[in-house]
């Protein structure tokens, strides 16, 4: 923390000068150099914290910087707003784009040496009424990438997925919310799958593709300005993999139709959705226009997650809940009682930045469409699926994994009110 705090010293220190030598007028060199120093020293405490995105946003006279960790935005500075425009001139020239264009979106990325790791970032900047604002997001090319041992699954779902990624053929989906790690989950499964036995071709966003390292036995190619997802998908499919992985459906239908007609004629096809929950998901493509008897033909599975905060080891006690935290509790989960139970919390710490919280971890449900659930596809009948998938997830749905960590100490109740918002009114 003692690092931390003299580097964050070192971040004000340089806004001041730079905010002085604005007001002197000093040249344009010194501006810049001044610019870049703060900059580095931001990326250099935003990696020291753990922190994942930073957004710089303008306001009537300053420019204010936010941080996020573990998925929570928190302050982390006020600059006077003239430094602005010196800020997002060097962040317009770092990641190559134009400079002069001010009042339209831009999105680009870049590579910096950061306390001895190298940290890719993506940014992107928007015009607001007050000013351009901007988001970066960090990539440590240092970590690993992880399995799907690495995630923190229950003994049953991570054998359920593992099982999922054996087969020959048949669509999965990974289903979450933007940022809940759905990407990371797919890049895990590709790592398991990535032998020479299995021809696996990965069709990346070029802003995602630095998640993925060259792996020996993964074929990857990136999407560009002049060609749909679809096209690629059906260019990769001349090529006979075993596995496809096509990253986000976006609301595509036509590339849905492909990729379900490509998982009846023996291929593994993988990508993620943007929805709550499994039977959702069904329900999303449903809505995007996909036919059901598609469905119940190419669907083998959906697989739904959600990221909660960790409580830290370092600071973590036991506590009883109150009436108050009770009465929450029966709100959301009625059908189990916190009498008598004993629960976790994050005292803080200086690990943790004082807010009792370190890391994250995924909660999965896992729905494998049998033939009931087929065949009620096909029938078109829609309620008896959700009828049919409600009893068949009974025990294992997102709020049963999450329940499961609030009562080992993994995760707080207060986490657990936070991110329950799972729609399960089937």
């Amino acid at each position: 923390m003692e690092n931390q705090y003299q580097c964050t010293k070192k971040v004000h220190s340089l806004v001041e000068q730079l905010k002085v030598g604005l007001k002197k007028n000093i040249n344009f060199t010194v501006q810049n150099t001044l610019a870049t120093k703060l900059l580095q020293c931001i990326f250099e405490d935003m990696i020291q914290m753990r922190a994942s995105k930073i957004n710089l946003q303008p306001d009537n006279n300053d420019l204010l910087m936010y941080q996020y960790i573990d998925g929570i935005l928190y302050k982390y500075c006020t600059c006077d707003k003239n430094i602005a425009n010196t800020l997002m001139l060097n962040l317009k020239l770092m990641a190559k784009l134009e400079t002069t264009k001010k009042y339209l979106p831009q999105y680009g990325q870049f590579s910096l040496d950061i306390a001895s790791c190298i940290i890719d970032i993506k940014l992107s900047i928007l015009p607001f009424k007050h000013g351009e604002a901007a988001i970066l997001q960090f990539f440590d090319n240092s970590k690993n990438l992880k399995k799907l041992d690495d995630l923190g699954m229950l003994n049953n779902t991570y054998a359920r997925i593992s099982s999922l990624l054996k087969k020959t053929s048949g669509m999965v989906f990974i289903a979450a919310s933007t940022g809940q790690g759905a990407t990371t989950t797919v890049y895990a499964g590709l790592q398991d799958l990535n032998q020479t036995k299995v021809k696996i071709i990965n069709i990346a966003d070029p802003h995602e593709s630095h998640q993925l390292p060259a792996l020996p036995y993964i074929e990857q190619r990136q999407t560009n300005l002049n060609t749909s997802l679809n096209h690629e998908l059906c260019s990769a499919l001349t090529q006979k993999p075993d596995v496809v992985s096509i990253g986000a459906i976006q609301g595509d239908k036509e590339l849905v139709d492909t990729s379900l007609n490509a998982a009846t004629r023996g291929h593994l096809i993988l990508a993620t959705l943007h929805a709550v929950n499994t039977v959702a998901s069904v329900s999303r493509l449903v809505d995007m226009g996909v036919k059901l008897n598609l469905l119940s033909m190419g669907l083998h599975a959906i697989i739904a997650q959600h990221l909660v905060r960790k409580i830290c080891t370092v600071c973590r006690t036991t506590y009883q809940p109150n009436q108050q935290e009770k009465a929450r509790f029966n709100l959301l989960f009625p059908s189990i009682s916190l009498e008598n139970k004993i629960l976790y919390k994050g005292a803080g710490c200086a690990h943790c930045h004082h807010t009792g919280y370190y890391d994250r971890i995924g909660i999965f449900e896992v729905l494998i469409l049998d033939k009931a659930l087929k065949k009620s596809l096909s029938n078109c009948n829609m309620a008896l699926f959700k009828e049919l998938a409600q009893k068949k997830l009974l025990g294992y749905t997102l709020q049963d994994n999450l329940i499961h960590l609030v009562f080992t100490g993994t995760t707080s109740l207060f986490e657990a009110q936070r991110s329950c918002y799972f729609n399960y009114s089937y």
